[in-house]
């Protein structure tokens, strides 16, 4: 995504995003601000994108969690 480099403030949306796309791009976001070659505006809006990109990879691992927990259930049902 050129969203990183980009000085514009607007978010994408990221409902189709991957959850490995979105932890790449939050590497690429850590990665450039601790080069300290970014000015201060971008750096702000590079952090409101990866708190959103966190946000969006906390509910893919939610969605995967109570995924798991159905199959357990479902598995834990048909052994009675």
């Amino acid at each position: 995504m050129s969203e990183i480099s980009s000085e514009d403030a607007s978010i994408p949306d990221l409902s189709d995003m991957s959850y490995e796309d979105a932890i790449c791009e939050l590497k690429k976001i850590i990665d450039l601000t601790e080069t300290g070659e970014i000015p201060l505006d971008q750096m702000v809006n590079n952090y409101d994108y990866g708190m959103n990109l966190l946000k969006h990879c906390q509910r893919h691992l939610n969605i995967a969690e109570m995924r798991i927990i159905d199959q357990e259930k479902q598995a834990n049902a048909s052994d009675d």
